[in-house]
């Protein structure tokens, strides 16, 4: 029987190599994110998560110290009411890169997050100056760039907002003799509740524009003056054959004015035969023009007529 004297054998070394690292724990208060765009006529609100508002986060040391924020994004698309919805929160590091969770545990996987969708409407800047221009001198007119601005709000505060109502006190023009202008920041003057559409839109340029007044004369004949109102058997003349009336307005519109921009006045309704003090009246465009009140002095009498009754004797029969 053959025997055999060698023994093989063959040895096999497997190492497995095990890290270990301390487990830790932290709690993150969870910020809200929108995207999207909403329904026409509205704007986003305020953004919240509502439940839960922090989350615990439990696994390896570096990995849990490596979040440097938690993010829950809500899609409000189309939205035109206040909405919510749960949604996944993600974890971010330092430089914005998204983590992996499969080695974390999340105490909620899902959290609640509420968009407020908002009205929104365009209203008019609204400006009333403090005091007056110097003497001589008129507003011509008040301007705001923008002159409109869009803000946001609930429907129920929106429909009572008509304007933004600048302060007086912050145009004043006492005695001013050229233009007045502001730049003024809007924010703290918007109605109750709202806000403006556009936060870095918030100043308005107010100018008050100032201009001298210029003043023409113009000499008149009286039997140009039209009568109204006189009874048929009463005649009118004038103490004077002319009146001078001065007529004021701004230089550009002055310029144009002629013996044909107006027409003079007076009524005699109700007047009898004596001397008489008369308003005069300026029919002219009063929209710019204005002119100084007078009366004029007339003589009222009763009208002479053409010919004289006379008494026939009767005649005599003989």
């Amino acid at each position: 029987k053959e025997t055999s004297d060698k023994i093989n054998v063959t040895a096999t070394n497997k190492i497995c190599k095990i890290a270990l690292e301390n487990l830790k724990s932290q709690q993150f208060v969870i910020s809200a994110e929108a995207v999207g765009t909403v329904s026409e006529g509205h704007a986003l609100g305020k953004v919240e998560v509502t439940s839960p508002t922090s989350i615990k986060v439990s696994g390896p040391e570096s990995l849990v110290k490596s979040i440097a924020g938690i993010v829950a994004t809500i899609d409000v698309d189309g939205m035109y009411m206040t909405y919510k919805d749960d949604v996944v929160p993600v974890l971010y590091d330092a430089e914005g890169k998204e983590i992996d969770t499969t080695r974390l545990s999340l105490s909620d996987s899902v959290v609640w997050v509420q968009a407020e969708i908002l009205k929104v409407k365009e209203v008019p800047i609204s400006v009333k100056p403090e005091g007056t221009p110097a003497k001589g001198h008129v507003v011509t007119a008040i301007t705001s760039s923008p002159t409109t601005v869009k803000i946001k709000g609930s429907s129920s505060i929106l429909n009572a907002a008509t304007a933004i109502e600048i302060p007086s006190e912050l145009i004043r023009i006492e005695g001013a003799k050229e233009d007045v202008k502001a730049t003024i920041d809007i924010t703290d003057y918007l109605p109750e509740g709202t806000e403006l559409l556009d936060a870095d839109k918030s100043t308005v340029e107010i100018t008050v524009s100032i201009e001298a007044v210029k003043s023409k004369n113009f000499s008149v004949p009286t039997k140009d003056i039209i009568v109204t109102g006189l009874a048929e058997e009463l005649d009118l003349a004038y103490a004077s054959d002319s009146v001078t009336i001065t007529l004021s307005g701004l230089e550009a519109d002055v310029k144009k004015l002629t013996d044909r921009s107006f027409a003079l006045s007076i009524d005699a309704e109700g007047l009898t035969a004596g001397s008489h003090q008369v308003k005069l009246n300026v029919d002219v465009d009063d929209a710019k023009y204005t002119y100084t009140e007078m009366n004029v002095s007339i003589t009222i009498s009763e009208k002479v007529t053409d010919t004289e009754d006379i008494e026939m004797d009767e005649p005599t029969v003989e």
